[in-house]
């Protein structure tokens, strides 16, 4: 072997070596750099993540609390409207003031309710109208036999008078306590207190 083989031989291993030390270089480089992208796509990625969190944790919050004060008016709603067409009132209010009373607590809760309808599902929307539609349509049947002043009154129409507010008070016991049911397990999914 010869001094020019010898001088091939190791220029080869010498660009052999030096290959090998500047792939390692540029994988090493390489990876860093990726790594390091792939960290700032992360963090991007999380921090979006817990903007939507909050933005989430927030819409949640507002839900019950729209869940919460649509329930008390509905509350509301339910035993004014009781108290007025129950046959025996327990409160000493006039037969006007009660009245008003639940047109009042009717007006609030319609109000709110159409007001914040888009937090509910169809469902729930659908089962909150026809509550609302049940209680009106006691009231109905309750005002559709004014008090009058009794002594003005056959024996008749006093009977038939009280009949009829016995009905309006039996079906809003009969109807509206199964679909108030129905709603507050909707409410409790919502909440997923269920």
């Amino acid at each position: 072997m010869g001094f020019i083989e010898l001088l091939l031989e190791s220029t080869v291993v010498q660009n052999i070596g030096t290959f090998a030390i500047a792939s390692g270089l540029f994988v090493w480089l390489f990876k860093t750099i990726y790594k390091q992208t792939l960290d700032k796509e992360m963090q991007v990625f999380m921090h979006k993540l817990k903007l939507e969190e909050a933005q989430h944790s927030k819409l949640y919050d507002k839900r019950g609390q729209v869940i919460e004060e649509l329930y008390k008016r509905l509350d509301t709603l339910y035993t004014e409207l009781d108290l007025l067409v129950k046959p025996i009132r327990m409160k000493k209010l006039s037969r006007k003031d009660s009245l008003n009373r639940v047109h009042k607590a009717g007006e609030r809760f319609e109000e709110y309710f159409h007001q914040h309808k888009i937090y509910f599902s169809k469902d729930v929307s659908k089962l909150l109208e026809e509550i609302h539609k049940k209680l009106l349509l006691a009231m109905l049947d309750y005002d559709a036999y004014p008090q009058n002043d009794e002594r003005d009154e056959s024996r008749e129409q006093r009977k038939t008078r009280r009949e009829g507010w016995l009905r309006a008070w039996s079906a809003m016991k009969a109807t509206i306590p199964p679909i108030k049911e129905k709603l507050e397990d909707e409410f409790r999914a919502i909440l997923g207190t269920k």
